[in-house]
């Protein structure tokens, strides 16, 4: 049932393969036009070459959209947010520490401010190759590291035993980071993810997929043999599912996704498409695995979907009354009488919205988590807990 959720759900994001390159969207959006006196010393997009980087003197209520070096756009938090640079998106006020403003020493030489056209995009280099051509049917053996056709290319990770799979990954460093642990603003301009590192991903490849978290439950690599080729491709599922999941909006918590006309349900924390993550249990509710469901809990997620005017993150909080909506087309929340698809209008007990590279969701798949690899399993007896002191 998860699996064909999962195939419809990828289906409607038109997901791609997770050595494909993502299609950069659509380049037609316009900047705003704000007032600012930039400071003499600063230089837009200098330092943030792709990305968003805050303006100087605005407290963090304005930022630019840099494309190779080149200012994309100038765009305004709505009050109450402010644009989040650990996070990179436009979170609520108290959650956002804001850089101190850029000091500009003795000016020497008569200076200009920078002038930049912030309606027009500049145009994006095509990448070398064809991301998106068909590979040839392979007729042998996978290309391993130290052919004639590829340059060595070095890594910094540590690989313990001798997993082909492993090493075979390991050796492709630059390609993962350049085709796969990639993340898009809103603008779709590609940058780098923050969240999304190569070397915890095979940190976390090797715990995995060496010792796992008990006999049963491990990430099968077929390590040290001639099936290595089999891990491969369940490396590669895994990737796929993440880049489409988590990876590409970089982005560790659910976001919200379904609304109406441009509004969307504060109470999409409680589920989305009908669904209600908080009544989710085991089967027979089963309370060795499934999480307690705490009415008084009150919890924001961290990530959030990028863009300026996009909903801010998940979160709940006790009581009944209505949570409202956030209206994209203005930038704020609205507080009425606003349901999503599963008829709720608050947010209290809904704090099991989906987490990690996979959108681990409700308090089943949560509360197993927590059994197998937290203080869950730890409490109730269970040996080698990878996190026996986190609560998941």
């Amino acid at each position: 049932k998860d699996m064909r959720r999962m195939y419809f759900r990828n289906k409607m994001h038109r997901p791609i393969a997770a050595f494909v390159v993502i299609i950069i969207y659509s380049l037609h959006f316009i900047a705003a036009q704000v007032n600012v006196t930039l400071p003499d010393c600063f230089e837009p997009c200098t330092k943030v070459h792709t990305g968003n980087e805050v303006i100087p003197g605005t407290d963090c209520a304005l930022y630019h959209e840099c494309s190779y070096g080149e200012v994309r756009a100038r765009r305004r938090c709505a009050d109450p947010l402010k644009y989040d640079v650990v996070n990179n998106y436009c979170n609520w006020d108290y959650m956002v520490v804001c850089p101190p403003d850029i000091q500009c020493g003795p000016t020497k030489y008569p200076t200009e401010s920078p002038i930049f056209s912030p309606t027009e995009s500049p145009s994006i280099p095509p990448p070398t190759g064809s991301p998106l051509s068909t590979p040839p049917p392979v007729t042998g053996a996978p290309v391993m590291p130290g052919t004639p056709t590829e340059s060595p290319i070095a890594t910094s990770t540590s690989i313990v035993g001798s997993s082909n799979a492993l090493e075979y990954i390991a050796a492709r460093r630059v390609l993962f980071e350049r085709h796969v642990l990639i993340s898009y603003t809103a603008a779709g301009v590609s940058y780098r993810s923050t969240l999304y590192k190569f070397d915890e991903f095979m940190k976390s490849l090797e715990v995995m997929g060496k010792d796992g978290f008990g006999a049963d439950f491990q990430f099968f690599l077929f390590d040290g043999t001639d099936d290595y080729h089999y891990g491969l491709v369940n490396t590669a599922a895994f990737l796929a599912s993440a880049m489409v999941e988590s990876i590409s909006a970089d982005s560790c918590d659910e976001y919200h996704e379904e609304g109406y006309n441009g509004r969307f349900p504060t109470s999409n924390s409680c589920g989305q498409y009908k669904r209600s993550y908080q009544d989710e249990k085991c089967e027979d509710n089963d309370s060795t695995y499934s999480c307690d469901v705490d009415p008084n809990m009150q919890i924001s997620a961290v990530t959030a979907a990028p863009g300026a005017r996009s909903p801010p993150p998940f979160m709940c909080k006790p009581g009944n009354s209505y949570a409202g909506y956030w209206d994209t087309s203005t930038g704020v929340p609205i507080i009425s009488a606003y349901s999503n698809s599963n008829g709720r209008t608050d947010v209290e007990g809904c704090c099991f919205w989906g987490r990690g590279a996979l959108l681990t969701k409700n308090v089943c798949n949560l509360g197993k988590l927590n059994y197998y690899l937290g203080k869950g399993g730890a409490k109730q007896g269970r040996r080698n807990v990878l996190y026996p002191d986190i609560d998941f």
